[in-house]
């Protein structure tokens, strides 16, 4: 099974990406910006998403933190209008896009073959 990793500020918005995610079949972890790093060191991740409302600094030290740790995890940025430091992402999508939109685009970082 595959597992993602939800980083966020915002409860109700972790909760939906949990819920679609386990919707379509990914083990799911959610974490504060303050414990992922202790979950980062811990445990393996098939895709880490950083939530839109994530300090820029901290973005950068989580992506950094996750590359460093785990080679083959995908990251994934949301942002709300703007985002600084897309490079250090795998793929950036707008956190206003369907939940959905978000799955796919983790489906294709991840998975060698497209699923059913």
């Amino acid at each position: 099974m595959l597992k993602v990793l939800l980083i966020g500020t915002y409860p109700v918005l972790l909760a939906q990406r949990q819920h679609a995610f386990e919707s379509a079949g990914y083990e799911v972890k959610v974490s504060s910006v303050s414990q992922a790093f202790r979950v980062i060191e811990r445990q393996q991740f098939d895709a880490v998403i950083l939530g839109h409302a994530i300090d820029e600094q901290e973005r950068a030290r989580l992506t950094s933190a996750t590359t460093k740790k785990q080679h083959s995890c995908k990251v994934v940025c949301l942002y709300l209008s703007s985002i600084r430091n897309a490079e250090v992402a795998h793929a950036v999508l707008q956190v206003t896009s369907p939940v959905e939109d978000l799955v796919r685009v983790v489906d294709e970082l991840v998975c060698p073959d497209p699923r059913s």
